[in-house]
């Protein structure tokens, strides 16, 4: 026969990885109850990431063509143009460089695929708002981070929803 006055032990070696510790009534008997323990978890932020790319909205077709004929016939004219294809990609890079740099974007590690440039807006404008209610306690701030936060939450959804269907 088991005794219903038994006190159960959680024996560890790490006390500080544990947070809390309780007994759930599952209401089967009256002295089978079940012993928890809640394990402290932190995850690592990752690092941003950096997305290198070419923004094409002011690209033109035939200035860049003309650029890459008269650099190549210039690099001729010279005598450096040999006809090597190593020759040519470095003539070329240079002039894509010149019509459309390289840039750079940096998001977060763990940023979400359906993520765009409206909601991460409508994301930053919510937290400059929280930033700023936290400063000074009023009730219109708090009303202004209150209507940001909910479409924020509405425009999440409705983006979530958009790109996974």
């Amino acid at each position: 026969m088991i005794n219903p006055s038994c006190i159960d032990l959680v024996l560890t070696n790490c006390p500080k990885s544990f947070q809390h510790s309780g007994v759930y009534e599952t209401g089967l008997s009256d002295f089978h109850k079940l012993t928890f323990t809640v394990l402290k978890s932190s995850f690592q932020k990752l690092k941003p990431k950096i997305i290198k790319y070419r923004d094409y909205k002011k690209f033109d077709n035939l200035l860049f063509t003309s650029d890459l004929e008269r650099e190549l016939s210039l690099h001729q004219n010279n005598g450096q143009y040999d006809g090597q294809f190593s020759t040519f990609k470095s003539i070329a890079d240079k002039v894509v460089n010149h019509h459309v740099p390289l840039k750079e974007k940096h998001i977060r590690g763990n940023q979400g695929s359906f993520m765009n440039k409206n909601l991460k807006k409508a994301m930053m404008t919510r937290s400059r708002l929280l930033n700023k209610y936290r400063k000074q306690n009023s009730n219109e701030n708090y009303l202004a981070y209150k209507r940001q936060r909910n479409y924020c939450l509405q425009q999440l959804r409705k983006t979530k929803k958009d790109f996974y269907t």
